[in-house]
């Protein structure tokens, strides 16, 4: 255990932005969200004061696509070369990709029985933008939107805004450990806004994953690191529906 700690509290090189300009990526991701969600709602034909599952769900791909288009464009105008390494997207510098994967599902499994065993889900099964997921009679191309954001570019979206951008920015400030923490909240609080009105999706579940994703940020140094254990949580989303229906 205090190989790990240890691990996690390794210094990184400073990023060339500032705090601030990561928080303001954070905060603009909530309101490209909220664009994103009302033009998809209205593209496909749903209604804004009871939008349509599919439209939920391509809204959060558009907003997290966009979002990983900006930051990946925004760094490489600073840094043409050397960009990816900016983003720290190498691969880990201490966990194998087949261990990080495990982790990720065994976290999310662990922080789904949380939810179960205390009762605090209050039903959710998956996300709210997502809940497309767990209809068994959903259309085949609205679960596929949805299934392709969870697992895919939801994490690159979201992991390179606040695992790439935000967090080590932070810890130049504040250290490694202080920062795990304030990227959590930082990303509790714009999901509070995001996801709805029930505590789960909105506060617990968000907070929780992202002290997972955001210490395997530490531990390994690298962003890429932290969106395969993210995908891993979208892979359970995925995969949690369909075994309860089966176990039904």
């Amino acid at each position: 255990m205090q190989a790990v700690l240890n691990r996690i509290r390794v210094i990184e090189t400073p990023p060339i932005w500032s705090t601030v300009s990561a928080l303001l990526f954070a905060i603009v991701y909530g309101v490209v969200w909220i664009a994103a969600q009302t033009f998809a709602v209205t593209i496909s034909g749903g209604d804004l004061n009871a939008p349509t599952p599919t439209g939920l769900a391509l809204g959060v791909l558009i907003a997290s696509a966009l979002s990983a288009l900006v930051v990946i464009q925004w760094v490489r105008r600073r840094l043409p070369d050397d960009w990816p390494r900016a983003l720290h997207l190498e691969t880990s510098h201490s966990i194998p990709l087949f261990a990080v994967i495990l982790i990720g599902l065994g976290a999310a499994f662990a922080v789904d029985l949380i939810g179960v065993l205390l009762r605090l889900n209050g039903g959710q099964v998956v996300p709210p933008a997502l809940i497309i997921l767990a209809d068994q009679n959903a259309p085949i191309v609205g679960w596929a939107i949805a299934a392709i954001t969870a697992i895919v570019i939801q994490p690159i979206g979201e992991e390179l805004i606040f695992r790439g951008l935000l967090y080590p920015s932070l810890a130049a400030r504040f250290g490694n450990v202080a920062s795990i923490v304030l990227t959590s909240l930082i990303y509790m609080a714009i999901m509070a806004v995001l996801a709805g009105p029930l505590p789960w999706y909105a506060i617990i579940q968000p907070l929780l994953m992202s002290l997972v994703v955001t210490t395997m940020r530490a531990h390994t140094q690298s962003t890429q690191m932290a969106i395969v254990t993210r995908a891993a949580f979208g892979l359970f989303l995925v995969l949690s529906p369909l075994i309860s229906a089966r176990l039904a």
